[in-house]
């Protein structure tokens, strides 16, 4: 058995295709299995979330972007609640849907990419998603976007801070 699948792996390697089979296989097997390997890439995406808010807050963007969101009250909160997520994550996506035909491809990739961040963020909390109570975002206050945007950073900056203590 060693000998055919020594003689299948070498001829394989040949094999363009078969060379990108094998590693993406392999690589399916891969699962972290630390939390503390789980918590350093969720540390490592809101630092690129916050980033991405700290460019939009500072630049051009928010002074272009008029739109009025729903926006939570950090007060109430004092953990990184999934429902808050994921009524900025939808409010985030209201931003992209107005701005899709403006010429600032900087503007939609920022915010694309926070739409990206925080989706892979609450795909990988099912667990918690499951578990907790949704509060729906049209129960929060309206505000303008740069607000939005300032609050959706602070909330970022207070998952980030937590996941760093743990």
């Amino acid at each position: 058995m060693y000998v055919i699948m020594s003689n299948y792996f070498q001829s394989s390697l040949i094999n363009d295709p078969a060379v990108t089979i094998f590693v993406l296989c392999t690589l399916a097997f891969f699962q972290p299995s630390s939390c503390v390997l789980q918590n350093e890439i969720k540390h490592y995406i809101w630092k690129s979330v916050m980033q991405d808010l700290l460019n939009l807050t500072i630049g051009p963007f928010s002074t272009k972007i008029d739109a009025t969101l729903y926006t939570a009250d950090l007060k109430d909160f004092s953990d990184c609640n999934l429902s808050v997520v994921k009524c900025f994550q939808l409010e985030m996506e209201v931003i992209f849907y107005e701005y899709k035909f403006e010429n600032d491809t900087t503007l939609r990739t920022k915010v694309g990419n926070i739409i990206k961040n925080v989706n892979f963020l609450l795909e990988n909390d099912k667990q918690e998603t499951k578990t907790s109570k949704w509060q729906q975002c049209e129960t929060f206050a309206e505000k303008n976007c740069t607000d939005f945007l300032k609050i959706f950073k602070t909330f970022a900056q207070m998952c980030y801070t937590e996941l760093k203590a743990k």
